[in-house]
């Protein structure tokens, strides 16, 4: 995995997938690859103040590098974006606090380059 990889997230943009709204800009979705859970976990919608489990920031096949390509801010030292499903959080990378969130900005698509090699693609019991 390089460095960037995040770019395996990033397709084209959907042209049926609904906008999501950031920072009160209406943006395109991008087409990614099927979301890779891990082991145990499902989707909860994670807001600002919420700690994010270690598992989804501590593994950089979670991370955004290329967060500009979908508009999002730039991360303040010690902070970075992070893939959960099709949403975006920025996190406090010391303590996993969640201080941003983009809702909606990934749609999945087949086909897409996988950015996770995990096997195991169970969603399990919600992580709180």
């Amino acid at each position: 995995m390089t460095r960037g990889h995040s770019a395996t997230f990033r397709g084209k943009r959907s042209l049926h997938g609904r906008a999501y709204l950031y920072h009160g800009r209406h943006l395109s979705p991008w087409y990614a690859s099927r979301y890779r859970w891990p082991h145990g976990y499902r989707y909860v919608r994670y807001q600002v103040g919420v700690v994010l489990p270690v598992v989804f920031w501590s593994d950089e096949s979670f991370v955004i590098f290329d967060y500009g390509d979908y508009g999002l801010v730039a991360p303040d030292d010690g902070y970075e974006w992070v893939r959960y499903g099709d949403d975006a959080l920025l996190i406090d990378t010391s303590t996993g606090s969640v201080t941003d969130v983009a809702y909606g900005v990934f749609v999945e698509q087949d086909g897409a380059p996988d950015p996770t090699s995990q096997d195991d693609d169970s969603q399990g019991q919600d992580p709180q």
